[in-house]
């Protein structure tokens, strides 16, 4: 007898979670608790559409009750019943979010076809800007101080700006993006305040897309960028 729709899906998430799992050994994968808990953004309350507008942190409602004594006493009994029930929504579907990520995943590789199947691949010398590649290539020599004469620094805070993908690169992947919300898949959003983004990993630009750009050209020059701060802190530290 054929499986059925379901079960067909369920080995494909199982499939996926393994391969998941697999590739996540070779790599470097940082994951904090506070995720599930803190910077949980609640805008408004539907309880007379209450305007909240804050970010929270939430372990457990005594806790929170305990910190936020003075906005609770601000709203009504149905509002901080709102608000709580919000707070709890939030943290168990941060907690289920790598479940649910690769469930969304096994349908859009199932059912989306692919109008531009390119852009999933990192080819650095048709996508990346070429002042982007010199600064890799210096930042990789470990030269500090040419690495990043093609940047522009914003005030006094560190902070570099440099292209870093071709333009026709950058209309061929908005392009094959609004493909994937015109297509109906299910999806969604990188966090509560976000209503247009999409998650690059759901819909399968991680292992040659996103890891490739990430460790090989982001992470030189992140280490190189650092070291410059670091000697930077330490001299105003000196003088100081």
């Amino acid at each position: 007898m054929a499986a059925s729709p379901n079960t067909s899906l369920l080995k494909q998430v199982e499939k996926l979670a393994t391969e998941t799992a697999e590739s996540q050994k070779s790599r470097r994968i940082l994951y904090c608790p506070c995720f599930e808990r803190e910077n949980l953004y609640i805008y408004k309350l539907k309880s007379k559409n209450k305007l909240i507008d804050r970010h929270f942190e939430f372990y457990g409602l005594e806790d929170f009750r305990s910190k936020e004594e003075s906005l609770l006493g601000s709203l009504s009994k149905e509002e901080a019943k709102e608000l709580e029930s919000a707070l709890q929504k939030e943290v168990e579907a941060r907690a289920n979010r790598a479940y649910e990520s690769g469930l969304r995943k096994s349908i859009i590789m199932e059912k989306y076809k692919r109008a531009d199947s390119d852009v999933y691949t990192l080819n650095p010398s048709e996508m990346l800007s070429p002042d982007f590649l010199r600064i890799v290539e210096k930042a990789r020599a470990g030269k500090a101080d040419s690495a990043l004469e093609k940047s522009t620094t914003i005030g006094d805070r560190n902070v570099y700006t440099f292209p870093c993908f071709r333009q026709e690169f950058c209309k061929r992947l908005i392009k094959e993006l609004e493909n994937i919300n015109k297509s109906g898949v299910q999806k969604s959003r990188p966090n509560s305040m976000n209503n247009y983004g999409l998650l690059l990993n759901e819909m399968g630009f991680t292992d040659a897309f996103t890891d490739p750009l990430m460790f090989k050209f982001i992470q030189p020059i992140a280490k190189l960028v650092r070291r410059i701060v670091v000697t930077i802190s330490s001299h105003g530290n000196n003088g100081s």
